[in-house]
């Protein structure tokens, strides 16, 4: 089974058309904010009968519910939860009210978790130390593999018999006018990003009625990069036994 793994769409429909095909989707949440198309980007999943979770933007979105952003992009992200809250479908907002914090499946005999950011916690960064890692793998004692997201950066890291895989973002990569993914095929993790049409998705920022030192905001993150912490990224990793 071909499976991809996306995170931190954040509304950018366009990035979202570029994806492989895969015969499953999980996403890891952050569907919605700064992006223009936040009902097109819930159809995709909802079509492609995705398993999701939620990040801290779906809940901001869907319940109203403050998290702190990284200053540089703070009022773009309170405007632009403002206005994807006034613009989605009743229909949407319920999807993304239903969407679960953590979420296991079995893929091929290997059992997958996903989690945002950190378990209980939607916004925090996962840190490099053990026992940040430790918390993580107990909250998922049975997987043998934990994705998580937020930080819109590619990692893997194995530790003790887990590894925890964080596929970047589609719709706000650290490179920016890319699509990150990761493909998990065939007992190997690929990590990719591909380009998309940028100018597109700009087009479609500038065409809101969002004010136009947000939309400038919005189109910084698209095209020069998500700034936000990292680790390195090994780009093949088999999964464990």
């Amino acid at each position: 089974m071909r499976v991809l793994v996306v995170a931190d769409i954040h509304a950018n429909y366009d990035a979202l058309a570029a994806l492989p095909d895969s015969d499953l989707t999980l996403c890891a949440g952050d569907t919605v904010t700064f992006g223009a198309l936040p009902n097109e980007s819930l159809d995709w999943l909802r079509e492609r009968r995705a398993l999701s979770i939620r990040g801290e933007e779906d809940d901001a979105v869907a319940n109203g519910t403050f998290y702190r952003l990284p200053r540089h992009i703070e009022q773009a992200g309170i405007a632009g939860r403002a206005w994807t809250r006034a613009t989605i479908a009743p229909a949407r907002s319920a999807q993304l009210a239903s969407l679960p914090p953590e979420y296991e499946t079995v893929v091929d005999g290997c059992r997958i978790a996903m989690v945002h950011a950190y378990p209980g916690d939607y916004n925090r960064y996962l840190g490099p130390s053990d026992d940040e890692l430790d918390r993580m793998t107990r909250a998922f004692p049975r997987a043998q593999i934990i994705v998580t997201a937020h930080t819109h950066r590619q990692s893997v890291r194995r530790y003790r018999d887990k590894l925890i895989v964080n596929p970047g973002s589609v719709g706000l990569s650290s490179k920016g006018g890319h699509a990150a993914f990761v493909l998990i095929e065939h007992g190997n993790l690929t990590f990719a990003s591909i380009p998309y049409d940028v100018e597109r998705a700009i087009e479609r920022i500038r065409a809101t009625a969002l004010a136009s030192d947000v939309k400038d905001a919005c189109i910084r993150e698209l095209t020069k990069g998500s700034l936000r912490p990292y680790t390195r990224l090994p780009m093949r990793a088999s999964v464990p036994a």
